[in-house]
């Protein structure tokens, strides 16, 4: 043999194996979830024999040994497997730290070869978030901005006022991948509970709850007296009290005949009554967020003096007892003058 010819030789026995056609090949890139197993196939392997095989993560060794005597290290004993036809490594129950790279190194007769890829395990969004422009909102007049965000990988959301899911409306908006909603002119029953849930193909998180303050009334202020009656005598007492809904709870004032009283509280108490405090009363309810007042219809007070009639007095006055002493004796008068007539026209 020519010295040409053992060059050559020694060229051929040298090859990487890609001379012969022969190479290793791993997927680029594999995605999974957390909890998901991952069976990574090699695309090509060189052909047998194999004398040794090595999966490796990073720099730790997973697996090492010829094909009819692997040995799988700890901590990958319980959830590793390996093909020896193929050279596919199994992964089972993945968590976020197993993503990185992998190397499956294969030696044979002349040649060793390498193949690496990397893993990527995702988990659910995760520090999903709800940032209010504010928390404390006037009925009708307040608008109010809600940003959501989450660390993840490829993720959409959706909102949620208690368990119902929110729809973009006439006072809704949904924005920037439905990360941002927008609420005007708020009435009370947007207060919530709001949660933001973050979602990808590999799960769901929500936020915190988050819940508004919104101010609104006063409304349908009332006034109601205590006892209830037509018409009261003086020196009685007398209590009216007035209601409204309202948030916070309002405060209230009172007038007569549209005159204030300078009286405070939402009860009136009128202790021996007299009959100059006779009129129309009403309360003015105020609101200290929103700011808004409201009066309500009056209610009718009439005081009567005692010793008039219907003011449970004790007496009469002279000239009641007169008339009716003079009424009583007209009254006998004209009877017996009915009956005598009747006698003598009896008899005739």
């Amino acid at each position: 043999m020519d010295f040409h010819a053992v060059c050559c030789s020694l060229l051929l026995l040298s090859c990487t194996g890609v001379c012969f056609g022969q190479e290793l090949l791993l997927p680029e890139r594999i995605n999974k979830a957390v909890g998901e197993n991952v069976v990574i196939t090699p695309i090509r392997i060189p052909d047998p024999p194999h004398l040794i095989i090595r999966w490796n993560f990073n720099e730790t060794l997973i697996l090492s040994g010829p094909p009819s005597g692997i040995i799988i290290l700890p901590p990958y004993t319980a959830r590793v497997s390996l093909n020896t036809t193929t050279l596919a490594l199994e992964l089972r129950n993945l968590t976020e730290s197993d993503t990185g790279p992998y190397s499956l190194t294969v030696f044979t007769l002349t040649t060793r070869f390498t193949g690496v890829t990397s893993l990527q395990v995702f988990g659910p969004p995760f520090n999903v978030t709800i940032v209010p422009s504010k928390t404390e909102l006037v009925e009708f007049s307040s608008t109010v901005n809600l940003i959501c965000s989450a660390s993840g990988f490829s993720i959409s959301y959706i909102w949620l006022n208690g368990s119902s899911e929110v729809t973009a409306g006439e006072r809704v908006q949904l924005t920037d991948n439905n990360s941002r909603l927008t609420i005007t002119s708020v009435i009370r029953y947007d207060m919530g509970p709001y949660q933001c849930e973050a979602y990808s193909i590999y799960g769901r998180t929500r936020s915190q709850p988050l819940k508004f303050t919104i101010y609104y009334g006063p409304e349908n202020v009332a006034v109601e007296a205590h006892p209830v009656e037509p018409f009261y005598s003086s020196g009685s007492n007398l209590i009216l009290t007035c209601s409204a809904e309202s948030n916070p709870a309002a405060g209230f004032q009172w007038a007569v005949n549209g005159a204030e009283l300078g009286e405070m509280g939402q009860e009136l108490r009128l202790n021996n009554i007299q009959s100059s405090q006779s009129g129309k009363y009403t309360c003015t309810a105020h609101n200290k967020q929103s700011l808004n007042y409201s009066v309500s219809e009056p209610i009718s007070i009439t005081v009567l003096e005692k010793g008039t009639a219907g003011g449970d007095g004790e007496s009469l006055s002279a000239a009641a007892i007169a008339g009716i002493g003079t009424g009583v004796l007209l009254g006998v008068a004209g009877i017996a003058g009915l009956i005598f007539c009747f006698i003598k026209r009896k008899k005739m």
